[in-house]
């Protein structure tokens, strides 16, 4: 069973070490940076109109991850 200890090690501290702190990080990392494309995407008529739905949801995934991180 994984303690909070461990749950705060992997998303707190980042080990260089850790194997599954360093795939959190660059899971996290990767949401932030999709998570701004499909912000500065979306603005574009031409692109919302196209891939609309599809940019929201993938906004509403990130959104939810980075809330996850508020209650582990």
């Amino acid at each position: 069973m994984i303690t909070r200890k461990r749950i705060f090690e992997i998303i707190e501290i980042g080990a260089p070490d850790d194997y599954v702190s360093r795939t959190y990080d660059f899971f996290n990392i990767l949401s932030i940076v999709v998570n701004l494309i499909v912000s500065i995407m979306i603005t574009f008529d031409n692109i919302r109109d196209a891939y609309g739905p599809l940019l929201l949801t993938i906004e509403a995934v990130t959104v939810a991850f980075f809330c996850s991180r508020l209650y582990p």
